[in-house]
């Protein structure tokens, strides 16, 4: 299968710059077989800085939003597989792991055996991260009080529903965490990868892989038709619209490797993280 990388770039130029450089010193577009960048409300300035690179430029007018600057980069994409960040998304690994990483994930979803690869690094997550916390507020980790214990059990015991959505965020604690819950989570001791059901972990637009078609005519297609009301900007950020029932209920399976992008976000956009 033909792997493309996809960029969403909205008003982002203090953060595309370093991104962009970080793929270009792991050869990330030499690896692939193409590179496009999507830019809402396209600006000279980040048209300029994507020109220093092997992509290909796409771009409009108006503010899409995310979940239409999604679609429309996915529509730029012509790979059966494509990997998909924002531009406040820089790759922190050698060379040799982003092409170890991304043949993982092609393994997996050729396949069947992944819907989606998480490709944010799960031991570097990066800024607006609060995972650990939340998955600390449920569950014992090393070297808590035996109160601490206890009233970690009393929350899990008052609010089972949200602990029990909490127990695949071990993954992000640490191997023996993630152990714990083996029930829920199957973990690839030789490949360094997870893999558990939507049902407890959600949707994220964060640094991801998966299959064109599937997140044109799956993913896109059920958040715009979703009832949502929130929005960001006036617009749907696909976030909200996935992260409900429907993404619940689906049984869709999501690998986590060791990842190799984080999130680092430089500079205002217009809205706050």
């Amino acid at each position: 299968m033909t792997i493309g990388l996809g960029i969403l770039s909205w008003k982002g130029a203090e953060s595309l710059e370093p991104a962009l450089e970080s793929y270009a010193e792991a050869k990330l577009f030499d690896f692939l077989d193409e590179n496009v960048i999507f830019l809402p409300e396209q600006r000279e300035e980040e048209t300029e800085i994507a020109k220093r690179h092997p992509i290909k430029i796409y771009g409009h007018k108006e503010n899409l939003g995310i979940l239409g600057g999604f679609k429309a980069l996915a529509e730029s994409l012509t790979s059966q597989l494509i990997i998909i960040v924002e531009n406040d998304c820089p790759l922190i690994v050698s060379p040799q792991e982003v092409k170890k990483q991304i043949l993982i994930g092609k393994k997996l979803l050729d396949r069947g055996e992944a819907d989606i690869i998480r490709l944010r690094s799960r031991h570097t997550p990066g800024q607006d991260w609060g995972v650990n916390r939340k998955y600390r507020e449920y569950y014992p980790v090393q070297n808590d009080s035996a109160v601490k214990k206890i009233i970690k059990a009393f929350k899990r015991m008052i609010r089972p529903k949200k602990a029990e959505r909490m127990r695949a965020w071990s993954i992000y604690e640490s191997n023996q965490d993630a152990m714990k819950h083996r029930d829920i989570i199957h973990y690839d001791h030789e490949e360094d990868h997870y893999i558990v059901s939507s049902k407890y972990i959600p949707w994220t637009n964060q640094s991801i892989m998966l299959k064109r078609d599937f997140f044109l005519d799956t993913i896109i297609k059920f958040a715009e038709a979703a009832p949502t009301t929130r929005r960001v900007n006036g617009f749907k950020n696909l976030e909200i619209e996935m992260n409900s029932d429907y993404w619940r209920n689906a049984n869709f399976k999501i690998a986590i490797p060791k990842g190799i992008f984080t999130h680092h976000r430089v500079g205002y956009r217009g809205y706050k993280l």
